[in-house]
């Protein structure tokens, strides 16, 4: 089963889950949003094709 990444906007505790969990696992607060921020091979992907065009 593939498992998604999520973070908690109150205590910016970043996990994976197979789905979203209502709940932080770490503070307990309802603030849990998908992670849709990039790792590092993307960003340096995306900076050196920036000259490609």
């Amino acid at each position: 089963m593939d498992k998604s990444k999520f973070w908690c906007t109150g205590c910016k505790y970043k996990f994976e889950r197979s789905k979203q969990p209502n709940l932080c696992p770490y503070c307990g607060k309802n603030a849990v949003e998908p992670d849709v921020s990039k790792g590092a091979e993307d960003l340096l992907r995306e900076v050196s094709s920036i000259g490609d065009d």
